[in-house]
């Protein structure tokens, strides 16, 4: 079995991915994690920065209470299986002569360091592969939800065999190419396609990083309650980079305070030869393509958002009248048809859940 280290356990993602490895067989498990140090509460004098550890990961998945447990203050045990813990800032960890490598480091700590090239080349000393749970401008883009795809519309992913630093991209970016590759897949004989513009509106679930109190005008630096902030999203940087020549926005993202899964509204509009049979039976087709991944999920009943947080595909798309196909939807002589898809998506479970798949496709089953 292969081991991995996870640099920063947070409240979500890095307690995501530890629960996950742990407790499915992905080729690998995660046996230590390095955090930074946590301070104690001197109310409780007898709880350490391990039992925060545990607090981490009993509210990231409180269904499954009593998985996790306190050896000692390094030392925790989740689901049967011993996890080293290294309460150290990042920068220390790193410049540690200690003599141990791991086959896989997952960072999951910010998109600062994911851009770093000086800290990612330390971090090869201390690990064969490096993967950033984040979009990064200087890794090599490997998106869970375009794993064993290949379209000639988009730029998909590619390894070579020298590659070691990946970027797996945001969980916006996942949960929006998840219902892309069911959209490419139902286009791909029609004749004489092009796409001409792409368009995602997105509503973002709260993130541990979210305050109580405003701190300043930033909208993740304003008081979540009760307030919708405007927001941004990592998405447009990748829409770019994987369809380069063709319009691509990320035109909404509104921060609300709940918890995941998110909620986005793609727009896809597209010129081919189409006929009648392909607007009468498209539901059917997208069922049916969408039956094929399982990064996506087709869902006949219009449930809310609570029904799909604790679900392994990224996106949810929801049936009509919230699926749509609109024919030359601008009545124009150009007939430009466009494809309008709803979901919602797992930004942290099923995203985490998905990554340590592509993560196992390259460290564990790429030779």
């Amino acid at each position: 079995m292969k081991k991995a280290l996870l640099i920063g356990c947070g409240a979500e993602i890095g307690s995501n991915l530890v629960l996950l490895s742990a407790k499915y067989n992905f080729g690998f498990i995660i046996d230590t994690i390095v955090n930074q140090p946590i301070k104690n509460d001197p109310v409780f004098p007898k709880l350490n920065q391990a039992h925060s550890i545990q607090a981490r990961l009993e509210l990231a998945q409180p269904i499954d209470a009593g998985v996790v447990s306190v050896l000692e203050e390094n030392k925790i045990l989740v689901y049967e299986k011993e996890i080293n813990l290294i309460f150290k800032e990042l920068n220390n960890f790193i410049e540690d002569k200690t003599k141990i490598y791991w086959d896989i480091i997952i960072l999951a700590t910010s998109k600062e360091h994911l851009n770093n090239s000086d800290l990612l080349n330390k971090l090869k000393a201390k690990g064969k592969y490096i993967f950033g749970m984040a979009e990064s401008s200087i890794m090599n883009n490997f998106y869970p939800a375009l794993l064993n795809f290949n379209s000639k519309m988009m730029n998909t992913n590619y390894i070579n065999k020298n590659d070691r630093l990946f970027s797996l991209g945001s969980c916006q970016t996942n949960g929006w190419l998840a219902q892309f590759t069911v959209i490419l897949d139902i286009l791909k004989n029609i004749k004489n396609l092009s796409l001409d513009r792409i368009e995602v509106d997105i509503i973002h679930p709260e993130t541990p990083t979210g305050r109580i109190g405003t701190k300043s005008f930033s909208p993740r630096s304003q008081d979540s309650r009760n307030n919708l902030r405007p927001s941004f999203s990592q998405i447009e940087k990748a829409m770019k980079k994987l369809l380069p020549g063709i319009t691509s926005l990320q035109t909404v993202s509104l921060r609300v305070p709940i918890e995941e899964p998110g909620y986005q509204i793609t727009r896809t509009f597209f010129k081919g030869d189409i006929n009648k049979d392909f607007g009468h039976r498209f539901e059917e087709y997208f069922i049916k393509a969408a039956s094929e991944f399982d990064t996506v999920d087709y869902t006949h009943i219009p449930l809310g958002s609570k029904a799909y947080k604790h679900r392994k595909a990224i996106a949810h798309v929801l049936p009509y009248p919230y699926l749509r196909f609109y024919e030359n939807c601008f009545s124009t002589e150009q007939s430009i048809h466009q494809i309008i898809t709803q979901a919602f998506i797992s930004n942290v479970y099923a995203y985490c859940y998905q990554s340590l798949v592509a993560i196992k496709n390259i460290a564990t089953d790429h030779k």
